[in-house]
């Protein structure tokens, strides 16, 4: 292991999900120094304990922090309308967040839009507690921002995770859907991708899918490179 006085640039990623706490060390552009999954019940654990765990495990000499928390309860309002006093009234027209979630948002200049998100008063504390000077970012923000382009192929990007899947789609050069489905199987993943492609009028022949970290269940990827000539990973 490297001596941590000759890692000066380290760059530190918190993943923030109900099932635990991923954490990815760079110690140098798009290089991985060291990685970490801790399998806890965050959302739910008290803020000492969640706390004291978040210490202890990013103690290190690192000079800039990222912390992403996944959460499900979000929704997506144009910047033109988006008001921050508001952003509580645009969640409830889809979810219901818990007397003790907080509610933070997302600006995404560069596509028009600010992602309003609830997550655990608990994390928000923490995380401010330990990093003051970082932002939260929800995971979906963070994959537009580094995935998107809106450039004019309609094409649908589809970030998988354990239990469910974020779907993006692009028309012309702009965002035509953005939204999340439950899966049990890959056959569940394939059913939601093709109705996302008849409802949009989208051609399975034509328009690709691009897969990201689909690291943990190759037979998603299997299964939709039987019915779609244009997946990419």
């Amino acid at each position: 292991m490297k001596d941590k006085s000759t890692i000066l640039t380290n760059y530190l990623i918190i993943e923030i999900d109900a099932e635990g706490i991923s954490l990815s060390v760079f110690d140098k552009p798009n290089h991985l120094f060291s990685g970490k999954r801790i399998e806890s019940d965050v959302y739910t654990i008290k803020r000492d304990e969640l706390h004291n765990l978040l210490k202890v495990e990013t103690d290190l000499n690192i000079n800039k922090v990222d912390v992403i928390v996944e959460s499900y309860q979000y929704c997506i309002i144009p910047t033109d309308i988006f008001k921050p006093e508001e952003a509580i009234d645009f969640l409830l027209f889809e979810h219901k967040p818990a007397p003790t979630d907080s509610i933070l948002y997302n600006k995404i200049p560069e596509f028009g839009i600010v992602n309003v998100f609830a997550i655990p008063e608990s994390v928000l504390d923490v995380v401010n507690q330990l990093f003051p000077q970082t932002a939260i970012e929800h995971h979906l923000s963070r994959f537009i921002t580094e995935n998107l382009l809106l450039q004019y192929e309609n094409c649908l990007y589809c970030n998988a995770r354990s239990k469910k899947f974020d779907a993006v789609v692009v028309k012309n050069g702009k965002l035509a859907l953005i939204n999340s489905f439950e899966y049990k199987t890959p056959e569940d993943f394939l059913y939601f991708v093709i109705n996302i492609y008849d409802k949009l009028s989208l051609n399975q022949q034509k328009h690709p899918v691009y897969l990201q970290n689909n690291t943990n269940n190759q037979r998603i990827e299997q299964i939709l490179k039987t019915y779609l000539t244009t997946i990419k990973l």
